[in-house]
């Protein structure tokens, strides 16, 4: 039905979406011994899912685009570079402010057991604005 491919492009699809919904679904599209790096955390998966980032406020919503994912696929392993950017309010020194995050995410994926899903993530930061 799918190629893989077009599965690994629904996967980081997914994972984006899920995240800015702080949707609980967020944890299947990792293996349980994922790593994941951001600007305000390194670890495993359950650091990333549970820890609290002291940049943002979970009041309200974040907005993300995200464009066509690159992916190099080599055999049941890939890696995928996924261009995002990212809106989100937030409050500092009592004063609402809107911070945009244009980030470079790079996956590692796997196909294990004919599942493909996040082995690694890592998040950089290219530029922000501050309105």
């Amino acid at each position: 039905m799918f190629d893989d491919y077009s599965l690994i492009s629904q996967l980081v699809a997914k994972e984006r979406q899920y995240r800015v919904r702080h949707d609980p679904k967020l944890a299947d599209c990792y293996y349980s011994d994922a790593t994941v790096t951001t600007s305000w955390q390194k670890g495993d998966l359950r650091s990333f899912l549970h820890g609290e980032s002291k940049e943002v406020d979970h009041r309200f919503p974040i907005v993300c685009n995200v464009s066509t994912p690159v992916i190099h696929l080599n055999g049941k392993k890939a890696y995928v570079e996924l261009p995002t950017n990212t809106r989100m309010r937030m409050v500092v020194h009592d004063v609402l402010v809107e911070i945009e995050s244009f980030r470079r995410l790079i996956y590692r994926v796997e196909k294990r057991h004919d599942n493909w899903k996040i082995s690694s993530m890592i998040s950089i930061n290219e530029s922000d604005n501050l309105k």
